[in-house]
């Protein structure tokens, strides 16, 4: 049930002309959540009965690393009978980013569905030690963004070198040391 949308490098939009980027990505979000105008999209969460949670796993770029990324969306978009777009943008010679959308009906059972979706499927990702770039605020815990100890212990470090008062988001994007 998963679709790859687009496979770009990079996420720039010169290759492509602004104007036309723009477009693509406007009428892949319209398409995706049924909104009939750019008006409607500018004003999604007053109009859409469709909601979209986003996980972006930074992958290696590797054929077999990117193949069992999107085998572990396709077998969770099967298994719990959920659509996942997945965008994959090249960082680098050694990564790419995944930029994945699960689309679910705004209502209460489907917005829960969603969310148990997404956390089993940031549990799988963790299990195989796949990183993630960025999450939503519910999922900034310690086990989902900080999966190595060492990674862990030089952001708190870091922390509390250049915010010794914690006056900088406290509580969040790093653990507590």
């Amino acid at each position: 049930m998963w679709s790859a949308i687009s496979s770009t490098k990079g996420s720039d939009c010169t290759a492509i002309g602004w104007k036309t980027c723009w477009e693509s990505t406007d009428f892949a979000v319209r398409r995706a959540l049924a909104l009939r105008s750019t008006e409607e999209c500018r004003q999604v969460d007053r109009v859409s009965q469709k909601g979209l949670i986003f996980i972006i796993p930074i992958v290696p770029l590797t054929s077999e690393a990117v193949l069992k990324t999107l085998g572990i969306l396709d077998d969770f978009s099967k298994r719990y009978q959920m659509a996942i777009n997945a965008t994959i943008n090249i960082l680098s010679e050694h990564a790419v980013e995944m930029v994945s959308s699960i689309i679910f009906d705004r209502t209460r059972d489907g917005i829960e569905k969603a969310h148990v979706l997404k956390e089993a499927i940031l549990e799988e990702l963790k299990r195989h030690g796949i990183s993630l770039m960025r999450l939503d605020l519910d999922s900034q815990n310690d086990t989902n963004l900080f999966t190595q100890k060492s990674y862990r212990d030089l952001l708190v470090k870091l922390k509390h070198t250049f915010d010794p008062n914690n006056i900088i988001a406290p509580g969040r994007y790093v653990p507590p040391a």
